[in-house]
């Protein structure tokens, strides 16, 4: 009965609302097209004709040549590319030590998950943490065994069993 009760009263909400915007179109027709100018659609610029193309530099990079250093970096300077500095073999592997230790430390650790007890006794050695069926321990709240009581809703593990009967378990 409830949930005809809802449901009538909703339609009846999205009927007064259908209702209302039909009575009142005439007012806001006009309104609506004054306010929205569709010419101003006109002013707006014709769309690109050739694609984007991503940025990537395709001359001007050279690496110098350990032979002739000073023809490389003159004609470097010349063309305006500036010469890469040469890297010895430590520096590299200073490099990607540091990359390592830096990826290292980026990883989120993960944490020790809490271990699981028995939702009636809390005691971690119960073997009512797999089942509560399985516990033989007295409730830790009301101190009852477990024909009388089902322990803590595992929903919600801070509240007390007397609290936890009053909510359906999932």
């Amino acid at each position: 009965m409830e949930q005809l009760k809802a449901y009538y009263n909703a339609w009846k909400t999205n009927l007064n609302i259908t209702e209302s915007l039909t009575l009142t179109s005439g007012v806001r027709k006009p309104l609506t097209s004054a306010l929205i100018q569709y010419a101003r659609s006109s002013a707006v610029p014709d769309v690109l004709e050739q694609p984007l193309r991503p940025c990537c530099v395709e001359q001007g990079l050279r690496q110098p040549n350990p032979d002739n250093q000073a023809s490389t970096s003159a004609s470097a300077t010349q063309s305006g590319a500036v010469p890469m500095p040469q890297s010895t073999a430590t520096e590299v592997q200073l490099a990607r030590q540091h990359i390592q230790h830096m990826t290292a430390q980026s990883r989120p650790q993960q944490k020790q998950r809490k271990p699981r007890t028995c939702a009636r006794c809390a005691i971690p050695a119960c073997k009512g943490k797999k089942s509560r069926d399985f516990c033989d321990h007295p409730c830790r709240d009301c101190g009852l065994d477990k024909s009388q009581c089902r322990g803590r809703n595992s929903k919600y593990p801070n509240e007390p069993c007397h609290l936890a009967r009053l909510r359906p378990e999932q």
